[in-house]
């Protein structure tokens, strides 16, 4: 899997409309601003665009659907994985 340029800090796995994903998180070019991607497991590829300026907590479910959970800027942020990976 390509796609960070340094190393990842945070990493995460669910299981997403049958698909086994990860979902990492890494600073950007040495500098303290994260970008969160979401992986295919089985292809190895990247699924949509990485979010910059958010890092990854943690991957968890909420009422059944799998979640990722960032902060950035001070706000913490609950993103649907369903969604993603559509």
């Amino acid at each position: 899997m390509t796609g960070h340029t340094d190393s990842i800090h945070t990493l995460g796995t669910a299981t997403v409309a049958g698909r086994t994903t990860a979902v990492s998180s890494a600073n950007v070019g040495g500098q303290p601003i994260s970008e969160t991607r979401v992986w295919d497991l089985a292809s190895g590829w990247q699924i949509g665009e990485p979010v910059t300026g958010h890092r990854l907590h943690m991957v968890t479910e909420i009422a059944g659907s799998p979640v990722a959970v960032t902060e950035g800027d001070g706000i913490i942020r609950v993103w649907d994985l369903n969604l993603a990976t559509r």
